[in-house]
């Protein structure tokens, strides 16, 4: 059998059917003594498409796998079997692509199957038959990231090996300009509203609401696309961006300005790595700065009280890495766009972010991060900010919330470290030292400290946790004088 790179799961499945085709006549239609016959591709072709389901689909494709393994090293492209085999990549690519009919987004099955139809295609390149074209390869493309939720380890290494022995250096370009932006990305995406896919431009109503079917639209049409986009931003140089980056605008816009967080997330990712690539002399005359300002900047304060704070953290990061990018390509300190984003980045930003999710420390934290940076850019303009920056840092560093979030965390540290050293000295069974001693009145100082810092009395669940940590466990007392609220 031939070497794949497959999971664990279809490698020990395909073993098995290798072993039950390998012990049946090499010609296919001859029966063996056992009485089995060997499949045809004509009739492994028709097995894939009555395939009705994803279990039956992992079946068809596998037995495909099976038999292409036994096919002999090469086969004459003129030959019978050779057309056949042209005509199960089509069969193939319609088991990979629709992702629509998965449910609750569940892609277990179907990774497993995408995995066979790449193994499938790599065997049928090995066998001598370029029967791969670009629309083939478009949908390989989908399933190079491993971190993509229908994509295995061994997908994405097969589809990868692919992808490098079909599109050469000089093919790179024009592939992702013809086959991947303008045929397969921008048809998807001209349905979605708010942007014109034609001139990268926004629409004349684009801070008009949409209705969220707009935005779904796409996503239930062919979710791979993302995929395939972020793909293209990546294998994209300096050149082809700088020639073609009305392709890529209209798509970006439509992600980083999405209602899912997900898809925001994704937007700002693949947004960051196209501003890495494209030159200071694109974004500022052709108004691309201003654009992605302008649509990032919201994703600072969609931060609703209903949500996880840590959810919305690596959103937050990417949208201040993407607008401090962008005030980062200005290399004049003092040129005033530069300057007014980032005023702008500071006051409705930082400030207004904070009167929003003051009661999430972790947002705060993320905030205090940025707000160093955006300063930095500034260097001595950033002086105006200086005193609301003070009043702000001042309110941050006595925040209430900020001591609860972190207050069990501190807790568990002395607790945890106290212990460990009562027991360290009941094993060693010696007297103990100074270097201990000392230790354990650090340890003392630093919960009488954190006690200072509950106003009144601790939290009603903290005190409840606490007394019963001390009832359980005696030798903690020493390390807080305290009585139980109840």
């Amino acid at each position: 059998m031939l070497e794949l790179p497959l999971s664990r799961t279809n490698s020990d499945r395909l073993q098995r059917a290798v072993q039950g085709v390998s012990s049946i006549p090499a010609h296919c239609g001859e029966v063996a003594p056992s009485g089995t016959r060997r499949l045809s591709l004509t009739e492994v072709a028709n097995g894939l498409s009555r395939a009705a389901d994803e279990r039956s689909r992992h079946d068809a494709v596998l037995q495909l796998v099976a038999t292409l393994s036994s096919q002999l090293p090469r086969l004459d492209p003129g030959s019978e079997q050779a057309v056949a085999a042209s005509g199960l990549v089509r069969a193939l690519l319609d088991i990979a692509r629709p992702l629509s009919h998965v449910a609750d987004n569940s892609y277990a099955t179907h990774a497993l199957v995408a995995e066979l139809v790449l193994a499938a295609l790599e065997l049928l390149s090995r066998l001598g038959l370029d029967v791969i074209d670009d629309q083939a390869l478009v949908l390989i493309v989908a399933y190079t990231d491993v971190h993509d939720p229908w994509t295995t380890a061994s997908s994405s290494c097969l589809a990868t090996s692919l992808v490098a022995s079909h599109i050469s250096d000089d093919k790179l370009t024009p592939f992702i300009v013809g086959p991947v932006l303008q045929a397969y990305v921008r048809p998807i995406f001209s349905q979605s509203s708010g942007t014109d896919v034609r001139t990268g431009r926004p629409g004349r109503c684009r801070h008009v609401h949409h209705s969220s079917q707009d935005g779904l639209r796409w996503k239930e049409q062919d979710p791979l696309v993302t995929s395939v986009f972020r793909w293209a931003v990546d294998n994209a140089d300096t050149p082809l961006i700088a020639g073609n980056w009305h392709l890529f605008l209209p798509v970006l816009l439509i992600l980083i300005e999405d209602q899912e967080v997900s898809v925001r997330g994704n937007g700002l990712e693949i947004l960051i790595k196209f501003l890495q690539k494209c030159l200071p002399e694109i974004l500022v005359p052709t108004g691309l700065g201003t654009l992605f300002e302008d649509a990032v900047f919201p994703s600072l304060l969609s931060l609703p009280s209903s949500a996880e704070a840590q959810d919305c953290v690596a959103t937050l990061c990417l949208a201040f890495d993407v607008l401090l990018h962008l005030a980062r390509a200005d290399q004049d300190p003092e040129h005033h766009r530069k300057r007014r984003l980032l005023d702008r980045l500071i006051r409705g930003g930082f400030l207004a972010g904070h009167l929003n999710t003051s009661t999430h420390a972790v947002v705060i934290e993320t905030f205090m991060h940025y707000v160093a940076a955006a300063v930095d850019c500034l260097g001595i303009f950033a002086a105006k900010h200086l005193q609301v920056l003070l009043q702000y840092i001042d309110s941050v560093m006595t925040d209430p919330f900020a001591l609860a979030a972190h207050t069990e965390h501190v807790l568990c540290i002395i607790t945890t470290c106290w212990m460990n050293s009562h027991d360290q000295a009941v094993t060693a069974g010696k007297p103990t030292t100074n270097d201990m001693v000392c230790i354990r009145q650090e340890l003392v100082f630093s919960s009488q400290l954190l006690q200072s810092t509950w106003p009144g009395c601790m939290p009603e669940e903290l005190d409840h946790k606490l007394s019963e940590a001390l009832s359980k466990e005696p030798r903690l007392r020493p390390l807080f004088h305290y009585t139980p609220s109840r």
